[in-house]
């Protein structure tokens, strides 16, 4: 793993230097939670284009990223939450009709602020991770999927369970427990997908062991 983290680094510090490139392929790991965040923040109309400054103001803020600093998808949310409160400003101001309305783009982001943990975001983060890792559990051992979505997400009974497959209450409870076993395996694998370095990723593992009761 040290060998892919310090490979991710690298991106992060093409990024650092300018290129368009290496940023928009980290960014675009954060942008389905980012937008997803700030949709449940009521921006339905504006999301997208928020999500947009993000970026921009992702590159300007790299200068301040450090593979030893603690989780990269911190910077990324302190981004998100200080230019949504931006917007929202903007929003009220244009509403009250007074006042000198400021660009999103015009201002730097005050990221000190903004570093503060929050649970909606991480929540949306583990969301997608979840997806991506029971799709890939679908393909790959469609009898495991059929197993623990059934018994863990729709709360059906085992033996129910078992009847519908034709198998039996014990090859369903081994097929419930592969499962978890495999779709632990996904989500660790996709959480490495997000680190910049070994620390960043003990890190994001021990908060998607915390919003999953255990991992």
């Amino acid at each position: 793993m040290s060998t892919l983290s310090a490979t991710r680094w690298t991106v992060v510090q093409a990024a650092k230097a300018g290129d368009a490139d290496a940023l928009r392929q980290l960014f675009e790991k954060y942008r389905p939670a980012v937008v997803g965040y700030l949709l449940r923040r009521g921006m339905k109309g504006e999301a997208e284009d928020v999500a947009q400054e993000v970026c921009v103001q992702l590159m300007r803020a790299l200068e301040k990223a450090d593979p030893k600093a603690g989780r990269f998808r911190a910077l990324v949310f302190a981004i998100t939450r200080n230019l949504m409160g931006k917007h929202l400003q903007k929003a009220n101001a244009l509403k009250r009709g007074g006042g000198k309305v400021v660009k999103l783009g015009e201002r730097d982001v005050d990221l000190a602020a903004d570093m503060e943990p929050d649970d909606d975001f991480d929540r949306e983060w583990l969301a997608i991770l979840v997806r991506r890792s029971l799709a890939r559990l679908a393909e790959e051992h469609e009898n495991y999927f059929m197993a623990l979505e059934r018994f863990l997400l729709r709360g059906e009974a085992q033996q129910k369970i078992a009847d519908d497959l034709g198998i039996s209450v014990g090859a369903v409870k081994k097929h419930v427990h592969r499962g978890k076993k495999k779709l632990t395996g996904y989500l660790r694998e996709e959480v490495w997908r997000y680190a910049t370095s070994v620390n960043d990723y003990e890190t994001e593992l021990r908060t998607l062991s915390k919003l999953l009761g255990g991992l």
